[in-house]
């Protein structure tokens, strides 16, 4: 890879150089990297949170010259930005990333010292919440009859709810 500079001068039996001539051999690079991505992953939210525990992922590349940068993008539930290492070789990590509830996609490309960029591998990455809500009830009540009735005049009562997504409902 690079410029090498040939110089040849050839000789006769009787001791006579030619003058000499040169020339360059220059050999690029155009094959693009390749890499892998990993299988989609399933995660589920922290306790409390609405986002998964810090999580990692890597991407394994192979290429005939070194690769130099492995580019993730976040798509869907979580948007941020990766930063993305390589360690050990041909392994690139990630930053650690809380993912959102949802789906995330991942678009990965890895690209090599001469500039050529690989197609682009993609995975998902689904946060569930399996975390359920809390719920606290009034105290116990006390209530008459209505005047002329056998039933209670209307009561009015509030259930207080925690969780770490929005409670939608809440029945009684």
């Amino acid at each position: 890879l690079g410029t090498t500079y040939v110089t040849c001068v050839a000789s006769d039996e009787a001791g006579n150089d030619s003058e000499a001539c040169s020339f360059e051999v220059v050999v690029t690079d155009d094959e693009p990297p390749t890499e892998t991505c990993p299988t989609n992953m399933s995660e589920t939210t922290a306790t409390g949170s609405s986002a998964s525990d810090d999580t990692t992922f890597a991407v394994t590349t192979s290429d005939n010259v070194d690769v130099t940068d492995v580019t993730c993008t976040l798509s869907g539930a979580t948007t941020v930005s990766v930063t993305m290492t390589e360690s050990p070789e041909d392994v690139w990590s990630s930053s650690l990333v809380n993912f959102n509830l949802g789906t995330t996609y991942v678009t990965c490309v890895a690209s090599d010292e001469a500039g050529n960029d690989s197609e682009a591998c993609s995975f998902e990455v689904v946060v569930t919440d399996d975390e359920p809500p809390t719920e606290t009830c009034p105290t116990d009540m006390s209530k008459t009859t209505a005047s002329g009735s056998s039933a209670s005049e209307d009561t009015t009562f509030a259930v207080t709810t925690s969780d770490n997504v929005d409670v939608t409902e809440v029945t009684c």
